[in-house]
C-alpha cells in the first residue's frame, strides 16, 4: 500500500474532517483552500496517489464522489 507522504496525509484528514462536518465530500479546490495548495492539478496530483495507495477513490467526471477506502490516525 505505501507509506503517506506529508501532503498526502494532509489530504487524507481534510478529506475525512470535511465529510464528518458536512456529511459529503469536499471538492478539489476545497481541499486546496484548507491547504493553501493554488493549484487543483496539484490537490490531484496527491489524490491521485492516494487512490493508487488504496486511501481513497472517486469518480473522475463527478464533483464530491470521494469516498475513504481506509482510515488513519491523526
Amino acid at each position: 500500500m505505501g507509506e503517506l507522504k506529508e501532503k498526502e496525509r494532509a489530504i487524507l484528514n481534510v478529506i475525512i474532517d470535511y465529510v464528518r462536518e458536512h456529511h459529503y465530500p469536499p471538492s478539489m479546490r476545497e481541499i486546496g483552500s484548507k491547504l493553501n495548495i493554488p493549484s487543483t492539478s496539484t490537490v490531484f496530483r496527491h489524490m491521485e496517489s492516494l487512490r493508487k495507495k488504496g486511501y481513497i477513490t472517486w469518480e473522475l467526471s463527478r464533483p464530491r464522489t470521494i469516498q475513504v477506502l481506509k482510515m488513519i490516525e491523526k
